[in-house]
């Protein structure tokens, strides 16, 4: 059981964390760039505030992509930043896969059978707890935004994760009204209580730029997870 723990665990972590790096250097951090140079005040939102046709002053949106395109030009690829990605990527989706695995084990034990379809379904749950539902709250950020204390959110973040899982599992294995109902509450509770805000809304950031970030944050998440559900569930059948 060990054995097949870990191996569904690391491999399926290891694959899931380099597909996710190659996802997040293609869609993600070039908008986590773009919104440094907001944050560092190179380009400012507001210089928007006449239309182009009227102003000979170049909008903030030409603005930021020529200062991603110098600063591209000047340093190149960053090696250290990019690999320090990776080696997040991996750690963190390893970690996921191992938890992952200890449940295909609880759940064997109840007489679930495991198999690549069935680890992607479960992918795709790992990503509706930790992303989706916690997304729903407190979706993803970029610098430059206003946000509430950060361990306030870090605990809201963690409860909702926790309880959208269990949620999830009592609806998806229940085998009576009562335990749909109940997982269905518990999914709710973080947000009824509420994820905690700053008081007021603002940043540096451009909201159109914020909500790619969240849009394409989600649906990278969301392919990582069904590929790291389906990976440990095919290699856990296997051993």
């Amino acid at each position: 059981m060990l054995k097949k723990l870990v191996a569904s665990g690391m491999i399926a972590g290891i694959a899931a964390g380099l597909i996710a790096t190659l996802l997040q250097l293609v869609f993600v951090v070039p908008l986590i760039v773009q919104a440094e140079l907001y944050e560092s005040g190179q380009v400012q939102h507001f210089a928007m505030a006449a239309p182009d046709h009227l102003s000979d002053a170049p909008s903030a949106a030409a603005s930021a992509a020529d200062a991603v395109h110098e600063t591209d030009t000047d340093t190149g690829f960053d090696l250290t930043r990019h690999g320090l990605t990776v080696i997040a990527n991996v750690a963190t989706y390893s970690g996921f896969a191992l938890l992952l695995a200890a449940a295909f084990g609880l759940a064997e034990g109840w007489g679930v059978q495991l198999n690549a379809r069935n680890g992607a379904l479960w992918g795709a749950a790992g990503f509706v707890a930790l992303h989706l539902a916690t997304g729903a709250g407190l979706p993803p950020e970029l610098p430059g935004n206003l946000a509430a204390d950060l361990q306030a959110r870090q605990i809201w973040w963690l409860v909702t994760a926790v309880l959208s899982f269990g949620g999830i599992m009592a609806i998806a294995y229940g085998r009576n009204a009562a335990t749909l109902a109940l997982g269905a509450a518990v999914i709710a509770i973080p947000h009824l209580v509420g994820a905690p805000h700053s008081p007021e809304f603002g940043g540096l950031v451009p909201p159109e730029l914020m909500a790619l970030f969240v849009a394409r944050s989600l649906a990278v998440a969301a392919i990582v997870w069904v590929v790291l559900g389906g990976l440990a569930g095919f290699v856990w059948a296997r051993h």
